[in-house]
């Protein structure tokens, strides 16, 4: 693709302007985008501006990835030069549906485009084992967030502080866990230690991808338990995940940088979590058996709904079957909507100022169809 086109249609973009220091090339917006509308379009040479690819894969590359990733670039050259030794992790946060696995895979193939060497790994790899995460739900049975995994208390920290950490220190051999969803009829479960990814080489940067990554728990007891009166009017269970949030903490120290993709409207969740799990199901993702639905249900039945949630009759299921209906993801994704709604606004203004965890912040707010939007369309 021509440079001059590249250049001037990812200027059009709302990221272009974040892209302040060290702005990249012509040629490497055309370099770059060039080699990913072969990846991601199949574009052959014969295209030599991005309209020829269409407005959305176009945005897609010069309004998101490529910004992202230029932004990603600067940084981790900039850490890496102040100290060699030690590699650079960049917090992911990102709702469920929104293509954040997506934009990691594009982000570690950019870097090693650039002869940086980049690992990733998702806050779903630390989930606990199926006997661990049972045990929690067992512990907790009057709380339905806790039932499924995905909320504050449903990880390894340790296990994820020591990956991040050996990632991080640039040592090699580094086993990354990995969690199967499809375990246990859906209910997941970690997979076996052989069927870990390793690193088998010193990385430069480190991507930290998560539905809840960059969360902070609130105060409770401030403003005379306003807090908490909040938490119990989102959801009565959201006061135990406030109170194990804290120790995520632990995670998020570890990252030198965040990129946040924000949502204009946290209701785009469940229609995007629908895509994938009928996605999936078509590529032949398990589910669970009719008696595993039936108990499910069952159980479900005796949890409480909070009052901001409409009761949807006979299909309360923790873990979602192999065909999901509308309904039935809709319960499912239920369950961390509460937790959106309980940290996302703190979240969104932390990006917009001080940076999350006071680190160098990239907000990125997207539509219901993925694309770009000013920051002052977002909200939650």
């Amino acid at each position: 693709m021509r440079p001059e086109a590249c250049l001037s249609y990812a200027q059009r973009g709302e990221l272009f302007s974040q892209l302040k220091s060290e702005a990249p090339t012509a040629d490497e917006w055309a370099h770059h985008g060039g080699q990913l509308a072969v990846e991601l379009c199949g574009a052959g040479t014969a295209v030599d501006s991005p309209e020829q690819l269409g407005a959305a894969a176009a945005g897609r590359i010069f309004h998101l990835y490529l910004p992202i990733y230029f932004w990603c670039r600067t940084l981790v050259r900039a850490r890496r030069a102040a100290d060699p030794h030690c590699a650079v992790g960049i917090g992911i946060s990102a709702p469920q549906g929104c293509g954040k696995t997506t934009l990691v895979k594009t982000l570690v193939g950019r870097f090693a485009a650039d002869s940086l060497c980049c690992a990733a790994a998702s806050i779903d790899d630390f989930y606990l084992p199926r006997a661990e995460q049972q045990a929690l739900a067992d512990a907790h049975p009057e709380n339905r967030l806790l039932q499924v995994r995905g909320n504050a208390g449903t990880h390894d920290l340790q296990l994820g502080v020591d990956t991040l950490s050996a990632l991080l220190d640039r040592r090699i051999g580094v086993p990354i866990p990995q969690y199967d969803k499809s375990a246990f009829g859906g209910r997941g479960d970690r997979a076996p230690r052989e069927k870990w990814h390793v690193q088998s080489e010193p990385v430069d940067v480190v991507l930290f991808e998560g539905w809840m990554s960059g969360f902070s728990a609130v105060d409770a007891d401030e403003s005379g338990g306003a807090q908490g009166e909040r938490l119990d009017q989102i959801d009565p269970g959201l006061r135990t995940v406030n109170a194990k949030l804290n120790a995520y903490a632990r995670w998020h120290r570890l990252m030198s940088a965040w990129v946040v993709l924000g949502v204009d409207d946290p209701g785009h969740v469940a229609a995007w979590r629908l895509e994938a799990e009928r996605a999936m199901a078509a590529a032949g993702r398990p589910g669970m058996t009719d008696e595993q639905v039936r108990r499910d249900q069952k159980r479900a039945r005796r949890l409480p709904l909070p009052p901001t949630c409409r009761v949807i009759p006979h299909s309360p299921l923790p873990y979602l079957p192999a065909y999901p209906s509308a309904t039935q993801v809709a319960d499912f994704v239920s369950r961390y909507m509460p937790a959106y709604h309980a940290y996302l606004p703190a979240l969104y203004a932390a990006a917009a100022g001080v940076g999350v965890g006071g680190m160098p912040t990239m907000l990125v707010m997207v539509d219901k169809s993925r694309a770009v939007v000013p920051p002052a369309q977002g909200g939650v």
